[in-house]
């Protein structure tokens, strides 16, 4: 079986971490267009970027 976390991609990213950095970029993408200022992005991100451990950590 294959497991996310450990398959690499010839960059030496795992899938799920270019999955994550996707969602990181497009969030805080739309946040700063809606006005949301760059230390509140930046908290909000590591929030989310959190979030999406534990949740990857709990299958």
């Amino acid at each position: 079986m294959s497991n996310a976390l450990t398959d690499h991609d010839q960059s030496g990213q795992t899938e799920d971490s270019t999955f994550f950095g996707d969602i990181l970029t497009e969030a805080n993408r739309r946040w700063r267009r809606m006005g949301v200022r760059r230390t509140d992005r930046q908290e909000m991100l590591t929030e989310l970027k959190d979030e999406l451990s534990a949740a990857d950590a709990d299958g």
